[in-house]
């Protein structure tokens, strides 16, 4: 009963990916929550910079548009959400191809279903390096996962 619960409130978020792919990336009204919830975020860092005198929001060393940041925070979870619902029935390799694969399908279609959206080659990329991180974090459950079995078995 645990497991069944479990995988419903994983497939709950990852329905709520994909509306907030959605919403986020086709809509034209989407930038609109893009960037409260942007300037949300640089406020609580400013706050967290202001805390531990550690700059962590000016950075000249990051080599990322914060809209790209964004981008590749989604589609890493969106990868550890939905990977972790496939990897019941496929290995890890094909469950990133087809997150890698949507991710692109996703941004290549943003002129075809929006009027003010386009494709970025940048917003791609970073879709790519997010599903690539989401698979990194997949990659050490199973690794984590395996080890406690492996430990549970020698008892």
């Amino acid at each position: 009963m645990a497991r069944l619960i479990a995988q419903a409130c994983v497939l709950l978020a990852a329905f709520g990916f994909v509306i907030a792919a959605v919403w986020l990336l086709w809509a034209d009204r989407g930038t609109i929550l893009g960037d409260r919830i942007m300037a949300f975020g640089i406020e609580a860092g400013r706050w967290l910079e202001r805390t531990t005198t550690v700059d962590v929001i000016d950075r000249s060393d990051v080599p990322a548009r914060t809209d790209q940041i964004g981008h590749a925070i989604l589609w890493m979870t969106g990868t550890v959400v939905i990977g972790s619902l496939r990897l019941m029935r496929q290995p890890l390799g094909v469950v990133g191809l087809e997150l890698a694969a949507l991710s692109l399908a996703s941004e290549i279609a943003q002129p075809l279903v929006s009027v003010n959206r386009g494709f970025e080659p940048g917003d791609a990329l970073a879709n790519l390096v997010g599903v690539g991180i989401g698979c990194g974090v997949l990659a050490m459950w199973l690794l984590a996962q395996s080890t406690f079995r492996f430990v549970r078995v020698r008892r």
